[in-house]
């Protein structure tokens, strides 16, 4: 009978949810740290528009991708609000409450759980275009491509195939580390030489690397596993 007190199904769901919530209120906090961080190497793009081809035809069609950090910070600070509700869920002891809460986790974990594939199919779909030697690759194409190139740390399509987006002889200077920028640019160079480039192609570099994977779906499962004891205290009420 003791060991049914302590142990019952209701205290542990409870627990459950309590421990996950507050779980997952970190991890928005890491959220938060990690658009702070894109947003410290987005400034080191930045510093360095002269030799990447984010400085070619800005007037024309400016770029945006610098408000991508602050909308990954601002995800991560809804997130972090979002979960805190869940300590004041269950000391409202409303079923209505709990089955808001619950679903609202559900699907938030379901949607994080297939985040890596979504991810995937964009990028791969994006390098196919770029790809295809018939087509120009407009300027916003070229700039998130030196994003991918950025993160990713690879270099063209291919194993630095650059016949259908760049001129052989031109690559981006985020075809090199950003740690030698600054040696480059002290050397008068404009691009990336190819001694210097990465070696992996960018489809390559995300199927090998694939963090969001290891990321997004034991999150999306925590956050499955507290919508469903949210939902079974709704119930027990």
């Amino acid at each position: 009978m003791c060991i049914y007190i302590i142990y019952s199904p209701v205290r542990l769901a409870r627990r459950t949810l309590l421990s996950t919530s507050l779980a997952l209120a970190i991890c928005a906090i890491g959220v938060t740290v990690y658009g702070a961080y894109i947003m410290k190497h987005m400034g080191q793009i930045e510093e360095h528009r002269d030799i990447t081809i984010m400085s070619k035809n800005l007037q024309k069609s400016p770029y945006h991708l610098q408000n991508f950090p602050l909308g990954v910070m601002a995800v991560g600070h809804a997130l972090f609000l979002f979960f805190l509700c869940g300590p004041f869920v269950l000391r409202s002891d409303k079923s209505n409450a709990f089955y808001l809460y619950g679903f609202a986790l559900l699907g938030m974990g379901i949607t994080c759980c297939l985040t890596p594939n979504i991810i995937r199919n964009i990028a791969e779909n994006f390098l196919d275009e770029l790809d295809t030697p018939e087509l120009e690759p407009t300027l916003n194409q070229e700039q998130f491509l030196e994003v991918i190139q950025f993160y990713a740390q690879c270099c063209g399509v291919t194993r630095r195939d650059f016949n259908s987006t760049f001129h052989p002889s031109e690559l981006p200077m985020t075809c090199c580390p950003s740690w030698e920028w600054v040696r480059l640019k002290s050397e008068n160079h404009k691009d990336c030489p190819w001694s210097d480039a990465y070696e992996a192609g960018c489809r390559d570099a995300i199927i090998e690397t694939d963090f969001s994977q290891r990321i997004f779906v034991p999150i999306g499962l925590v956050q499955v596993y507290a919508g469903m004891a949210a939902i079974y205290l709704a119930l027990d009420l």
